[in-house]
């Protein structure tokens, strides 16, 4: 139904919707709806996925806390270098999936981004913290 209605009334997804500063597709995203965020992608451009809520948390952060990998996959299709935009605390999508413990999504965005900008302050540390943390690290 959702969709329908952004496709009749031609609804820009870019519009804040909340008090949070939170767009269509953020709350899209943070609800996990794959099918309804692959849509919405489908009539986006690149620039639309860095817009951040009030937090300064892009929609692609959010995915990386979902547990979602097909849907930051989705996303890096559409634009590879929101990998690389930092959210809430100055911290990569990656370094909230492992602090938060989303194996999956560690093992896949670590694997695309690798080492090409884990060079920010203690990027490497913190990584290596919450690894270990988790127990994903030594074993």
């Amino acid at each position: 139904m959702a969709e329908r209605i952004y496709k009749e009334d031609n609804i820009d997804t870019q519009v804040k919707l909340s008090k949070d500063g939170d767009t269509a597709f953020h709350i899209s995203v943070a609800k996990r709806r794959t099918s309804f965020v692959e849509k919405l992608l489908e009539n986006m451009n690149k620039e639309d996925l860095v817009v951040k809520n009030n937090a300064g948390n892009t929609t692609f952060f959010l995915a990386a806390m979902s547990e979602k990998v097909e849907i930051v996959k989705a996303m890096m299709k559409k634009n590879e270098d929101i990998v690389k935009i930092r959210g809430d605390n100055d911290i990569l999508p990656l370094h909230k999936a492992a602090l938060i413990g989303h194996k999956e999504m560690v093992e896949y965005l670590y694997e695309v981004i690798a080492d090409e900008i884990l060079d920010h302050d203690n990027d490497h540390v913190e990584l290596l913290i919450s690894l270990k943390n988790h127990d994903w690290y030594g074993k």
